[in-house]
């Protein structure tokens, strides 16, 4: 019997990464219209716990140019991954925020998978309007993580509250073997236009033979 409740904790535990995760696409989504758009962003993640690099899986964006700014009460996820630049494919036309991150642990680092929250002022910084037929890069970040939680900001709190009111704790995650919570704060600075040109070469490659290739200028 118990044997059979610690597998099922397990089960639920896993199930729920799943949910509030989601699947980004191992292929290239196929363009919805002709005058689709993209967004694309760039985002390390530097470990609360030593000095690990990693990369999401999953980066959380919001639509923020309807009412209630920064603070939405919808989210959209990233649906393409390619080594760590995150894409949103045929994105509807509007001003993003990017809001959260969503990583899988490195091997032999951390067993729990983990949910980055943006501070304000990184948020604001990834602010960028998308139009028809375009491309739009919402930047590079370098986000350090932190633990404690009882620091968030308005905007962390926010979609905390938003993608996961429940959710672990940073260090108490990782002792329950559940989705970790972390904040996170401007890191390492990059420079803008180099970023961008890097990140614009290597989406060149990630959409070769395909329709996205076009957008990208």
């Amino acid at each position: 019997m118990r044997l059979f409740a610690a597998r099922f904790a397990i089960w639920t535990t896993v199930l729920a990464a799943v949910l509030l995760c989601g699947c980004a696409s191992e292929q290239v989504p196929s363009m919805s219209q002709p005058h689709a758009a993209v967004l694309g962003i760039d985002v390390t993640l530097r470990a609360a716990l030593g000095d690990t690099l990693n990369k999401p899986v999953v980066v959380y964006l919001a639509k923020v140019d309807t009412n209630g700014g920064l603070l939405q009460q919808q989210i959209v996820r990233t649906n393409y991954v390619k080594d760590g630049r995150a894409y949103l494919l045929n994105a509807a036309p509007g001003t993003y925020v990017a809001v959260a991150a969503y990583s899988s642990p490195p091997m032999l680092v951390t067993t729990t998978d983990s949910i980055t929250y943006l501070s304000k002022q990184l948020v604001e910084q990834s602010k960028t309007t998308v139009g028809e037929g375009e491309f739009a890069f919402m930047g590079s970040f370098e986000v350090a993580q932190a633990v404690w939680l009882d620091q968030a900001d308005e905007v962390q709190k926010h979609y905390r509250n938003l993608l996961s009111p429940s959710g672990a704790r940073g260090i108490v995650g990782l002792s329950l073997n559940q989705v970790t919570s972390y904040l996170g704060s401007a890191g390492a600075s990059k420079d803008e236009e180099k970023a961008r040109n890097g990140f614009v070469q290597s989406a060149r490659k990630d959409f070769a033979g395909s329709a996205w290739a076009a957008l990208l200028r």
